[in-house]
């Protein structure tokens, strides 16, 4: 009973009860943080998954142009394209990288 009864071991009691509710508290954070990546990671895998959507029929499209102005008509939706894709390609690297590590 000295250990209960002695001044140092109360001043340690709350010590201990103090640190522990740091830690817990610390986790806490770093739960909430997890969390966020998780609902950031779905956003933005959801916005990558609406552009591809989107241009699916252009990519999938059989047409080639009946007239000259058709055709250069497509070879500007082409570019088009190719500037949205190079765009589009960092994101994608970025929830790759994310579900690789």
């Amino acid at each position: 009973m000295y250990f209960l009864d002695h001044p140092d071991s109360e001043t340690q009691i709350c010590a201990n009860s103090l640190l522990a509710a740091k830690v817990q508290d610390i986790f806490s954070v770093i739960f909430v943080f997890s969390v966020l990546e998780v609902y950031q990671f779905a956003r933005d895998a959801s916005v990558a998954e609406a552009w591809l959507i989107a241009h699916e029929p252009y990519l999938t499209s059989t047409e080639y142009g009946e007239t000259l102005d058709m055709v250069e008509a497509l070879i500007k939706k082409h570019e088009a394209f190719e500037k949205s894709a190079a765009t589009q390609e960092e994101r994608f690297a970025a929830l790759e990288r994310l579900t690789t590590v």
